[in-house]
């Protein structure tokens, strides 16, 4: 897309496969950006096939000459959330991976973040573990960055097999690596949903979350079932 400042205009343009080197095709994925340059950084992902197949791969668009292939995540991951930070470091966090013993899915704790300098060429993913109290694993949350670039929001999400949407609004603060969660907790609904009590926004998935003006945070759409 083209966006023209000056008469608000959008002019979209669809690019036949295997533009720009592009990867192939898959759901699942996140895409994070707001670095220099205009770059994105897509993480993981699924194959849209049926195969239960997952993704470890992870890839910088760059408007100018198109994808470039980075170093793996330590395992295949979809459904789950990436932020870049004003420091070019790119977090993964929560999401399902398969247990390549079993082919079983599961999400993955919250507990632990992968994380990538994409300052460094050819750098490789770490994982840090968050201490203290966490949220529990989830997958299809919504996550965006705080205003001064110190906290990650991560609210809503299902758990593996979508028996418990959850309403929760958790914090990741990015220097101590430790969560909080406002507000109090309760439970409600007709199947199985966590609720806070206070400016709830509703339980949901597959949501989007934005920064709007003065910090807040503007939750849209998603589905609950």
């Amino acid at each position: 897309m083209t966006l023209d400042p000056i008469s608000q205009t959008a002019d979209w343009q669809r690019q036949a496969s295997g533009w720009g080197n592009q990867p192939s095709r898959r759901i699942y994925h996140s895409a994070s950006g707001g670095g220099g340059g205009g770059k994105v950084y897509i993480t993981g992902g699924l194959r849209n096939d049926g195969s239960g197949i997952g993704f470890a791969e992870t890839y910088t668009f760059d408007p100018a000459s198109g994808f470039t292939q980075n170093a793996p995540l330590p395992r295949a991951v979809y459904h789950h959330g990436s932020v870049l930070l004003s420091n070019g470091t790119l977090i993964v966090l929560g999401g399902v991976s398969i247990n390549m013993a079993t082919g079983v899915p599961a999400a993955q704790p919250l507990s632990t973040i992968s994380v990538l300098d994409t300052t460094i060429t050819d750098a490789a993913w770490s994982e840090y573990a968050i201490s203290g109290t966490t949220p529990s694993p989830r997958r299809g949350m919504a996550t965006v960055l705080s205003s001064d670039g110190k906290e990650i929001f991560v609210n809503g999400g299902a758990s593996t097999t979508f028996d418990e949407i959850y309403s929760y609004t958790w914090i990741l603060n990015v220097d101590t690596l430790s969560w909080r969660q406002p507000g109090q907790m309760g439970v409600a609904g007709r199947r199985t949903v966590a609720r806070q009590m206070t400016g709830d926004p509703g339980a949901r998935y597959d949501h989007s979350a934005v920064l709007g003006p003065d910090g807040q945070v503007v939750i849209l759409g998603g589905k609950y079932r």
